[in-house]
């Protein structure tokens, strides 16, 4: 399932994505911080970061289940390299992995 929420992502949000293979996808400038909440984001296989924003995220340790993997691919649309102008600051995860 794809699910895209562009700038408009917040802690209140759920997201679940049950079973399968799931993308959630951002875009927009998350400078200021988003803390997810344990049901903002859960059961996704990757999240998904575009353009040149600037990303800080701070996820729930239910953002990911234990010896599950989040991929977080970033992609620029405007740049060539998207790691000078996308940071993502993923915290407070345990016994999980990131690709």
């Amino acid at each position: 399932m794809a699910i895209v929420m562009g700038a408009a992502l917040a802690a209140a949000d759920t997201i679940d994505g049950g079973a399968g293979t799931d993308t959630v996808t951002l875009k927009g400038d998350y400078s200021a911080g988003l803390v997810f909440g344990a049901a903002t984001m859960v059961n996704v296989e990757t999240l998904q970061l575009l353009g040149s924003g600037s990303y800080k995220l701070k996820t729930s340790d239910a953002t990911v289940a234990a010896n599950a993997v989040l991929t977080v691919a970033l992609a620029a649309t405007t740049r060539t390299w998207p790691w000078r102008s996308a940071r993502a600051h993923l915290a407070n995860l345990k016994d999980t992995a990131f690709v």
